[in-house]
This record gives structure tokens, sequence and C-alpha cells, in this order.
């Protein structure tokens, strides 16, 4: 009861000084103690993935590797404490609210919206928004989970109200794995010309 407390104390002093909060919770039925390595990994990973993601919303959609340097001190997530539950680590920003959704908000929106596709349509129609870099850098996050054998169960906060969730599952990871290297993979396409054709020189 104590915990829960002072967990609602955090998220309101968080709100009061306009501080998002992100709950990133590790989880796996194989891997009950991750070593250090792969949480930081995976939050690196995540860390990069929502940059880029902010960086191609700032600056529009690229093809080549979006420049995170100079959008680092607005992206960057601190380190607030752990709780328990597999390992969870939560994680701030700062996030002055408006009456629309900030670009911050709208970025981390797009994180979760990557991470949330399922088809190859999907995947190919957020290259077309978000650029190519943002592509990769899901599919890094993505492998470092699918590396050490954990899912992710994250919640983007403001005070107590959740703006967004994601719930994704080692099986669901596989499954975006999956469709990244398909949509990335080059087709073919056969067209049938018509009009006169000529042989020989």
């Amino acid at each position: 009861k104590r915990l829960r407390l002072l967990e609602a104390e955090f998220l309101e002093v968080s709100s009061s000084l306009g501080i998002d909060v992100c709950s990133y919770r590790f989880f796996s039925d194989d891997v009950p103690r991750p070593t250090a390595m792969a949480i930081c990994d995976a939050l690196a990973g995540f860390q990069d993935l929502f940059s880029t993601v902010y960086a191609s919303m700032k600056d529009g959609p690229r093809q080549r590797k979006a420049p995170t340097l100079n959008v680092q001190p607005e992206t960057a997530l601190r380190f607030g404490y752990t709780f328990s539950g597999s390992v969870g680590i939560v994680l701030t920003l700062d996030n002055q609210q408006m009456l629309v959704e900030s670009a911050l908000d709208q970025s981390m929106g797009g994180v979760f919206d990557l991470a949330s596709a399922r088809t190859t349509e999907e995947i190919l129609s957020a290259n077309q928004t978000l650029g190519a870099p943002c592509v990769r850098a899901v599919g890094k996050w993505v492998d470092s989970h699918l590396k050490h054998g954990f899912g992710a169960d994250i919640a983007w906060m403001h005070g107590s109200i959740e703006k967004r969730r994601l719930l994704i599952q080692v099986p669901e990871m596989r499954q975006l794995s999956a469709v990244l290297k398909q949509a990335s993979e080059p087709t073919q396409e056969e067209v049938t010309l018509d009009g006169p054709f000529q042989s020989g020189p």
C-alpha cells in the first residue's frame, strides 16, 4: 500500500512539473533474471527509436538515417526509479502540456503505432509517412528484445492519465520482426507492354 501511494505521489508531482512518465516493464517466462546488458540494450534501442521518430516528424521523413543528435536534449528519457514485476523501470521526459498533443506525444504515439504493426502494408505505409530510418529503428529495438527473450509492457503517462499503452509479447515480437523483414525484401513486378515489337537491329 505504501508503494502504491508513493507511485501515485510521484505521478502527481511529475505532472505538476510538466513531466511525463514512461513506465517500461520487461517480462519473460524463460528469462526470470535478465542481465544488465540486456536491459541496457533494449532501453537504448527504445530511446533511439523515439528520437528517430521525433526527428522524422519534426523535419520530415528521410530515407537515410535521421539526424538525432539535434533532438536528443528534447527526447532524452531520464531515469526515475525501478519497480517489481519482472524488471520495471520508470523513465521521465519534460513535456509541457498544451491544448493539443505535443510533438513529443505524437512521436511516442508513432513509436507505439510502429510497434503495433502486424502487416507489410502497415510497415510500407510507415516507411512513406515516417521514413526508412524509423522502420529500421523499430527493427533494431525488436531484435534486441528477441535476442534476450523478453516482451515489453510500456505505458505513457501524464499524472494518473494513461495516454498510450503498448503490451507486446515475444510471439508478437517475432511476428513484427518477420513482417519487417518481408517488407524490406525487394519485389519484382511483371509488366505487359502493348504495342509493336521488333527484334534484331
